[in-house]
């Protein structure tokens, strides 16, 4: 389970089974979707199913998080790990509307200076409790926003 990394505005949590109801009641807004290079034409309103899945694959990942910011408003994720090359992408999705353009998916980026993934000999760069940090002799992870 990665650990909970808290920030001025935002704090990045593990996936809990009550975010379904919370991530359901947001629903699917049509801006988002097409942010994240999805068309009008294809938007499908958000089910339950749909939610459950969600919360199963991200609570599946050893370096996914919830974005809270007085409650759930998107999440973060370490995408495409290569251990080899120790590097990975930073995916960031908001997913509440009214948090949209306020630097919340940046300051999730940001937290203690960035999350870092150690360039030391871990047998799995994303085990979280022990190859991510906030300081030290770490390589900062590089990722895009979507927000």
């Amino acid at each position: 389970m990665p650990p909970v990394l808290n920030g001025p505005r935002v704090t990045l949590r593990p996936h809990v089974e009550a975010d379904i109801e919370v991530r359901l009641a947001l629903g699917r807004d049509p801006e988002i979707h097409r942010m994240y290079g999805g068309s009008r034409a294809d938007l499908r309103p958000l089910t339950r199913d749909g939610i459950v899945d969600w919360y199963r694959r991200l609570s599946a990942l050893p370096c996914g998080w919830v974005i809270e910011h007085g409650r759930l408003i998107g999440e973060v994720r370490l995408d495409n790990v290569n251990s080899q090359d120790r590097r990975a992408s930073l995916a960031i999705g908001i997913a509440d509307r009214t948090a949209l353009g306020q630097g919340l998916g940046y300051g999730g980026d940001r937290l203690g200076g960035g999350l870092r993934v150690r360039q030391h000999g871990t047998s799995s760069p994303c085990r979280c409790a022990s190859s991510l940090s906030t300081k030290g002799p770490y390589a900062p992870i590089k990722g895009a926003a979507f927000v």
